[in-house]
């Protein structure tokens, strides 16, 4: 499977931001999902209206101070409860990013969720950053990077996502003191919009 490495501002392009997008962050845990998420959202949401939901409760809280940031929704709520949000804050405030962490932790309505961000991506041309985790499989591999398999078994989003990238710790794996611990991203798939 081929990847190319790109850096976190290229995480989100003009591109995307032009039509609207749909990218899946992927990687095991505790590798840096949530804290690109944050850096993200920290950046966009100075230019941009930005939503940003966190689906394990208080998981960002490490990164910023959720409760003096606007658009930071904290409270589990159903995908339901999300949408009619989502499309409130569209409709009223030219919402431009939305930001949805750990993915794994929703337990309803996934594939009409799933169809659902697609839509309003499309419609209202906002980019959708979703937050997953990948397979344990994925840490037994000499390179550890993840293979088609791992990101296709993310439930509901492998179809729906134009854009997939992988996040990488190569310091967490490998023993070496030559080896600088930060993160690197890399893309799986890369939409093309002629």
């Amino acid at each position: 499977m081929k990847y190319k490495e790109i850096q976190i501002n290229d995480i989100i392009t003009k591109k995307d931001l032009e039509y609207g997008n749909i990218i899946l962050l992927a990687s095991r845990p505790a590798l840096g999902k949530t804290k690109t998420c944050c850096e993200l959202f920290k950046h966009y949401s100075k230019i941009f209206n930005c939503l940003y939901f966190d689906m394990s409760g208080e998981s960002n809280a490490y990164f910023f101070d959720y409760k003096n940031m606007k658009g930071v929704v904290n409270d589990y709520l159903s995908s339901v409860e999300i949408v009619k949000k989502i499309q409130y804050e569209a409709k009223h405030n030219a919402l431009r990013i939305i930001f949805i962490d750990c993915w794994q932790l929703l337990n309803d309505k996934r594939e009409w969720f799933s169809k659902m961000l697609l839509e309003i991506s499309y419609f209202f041309g906002i980019v959708v950053v979703i937050t997953s985790q990948l397979s344990r499989k994925v840490e037994k591999r000499k390179n550890h990077l993840p293979n088609k398999k791992d990101l296709n078994a993310i439930e509901n989003l492998d179809s729906y996502t134009r854009k997939q990238i992988v996040i990488g710790r190569p310091a967490i794996y490998l023993d070496s003191s030559n080896i600088a611990d930060e993160l690197k991203f890399f893309v799986y798939r890369e939409w093309n919009n002629g």
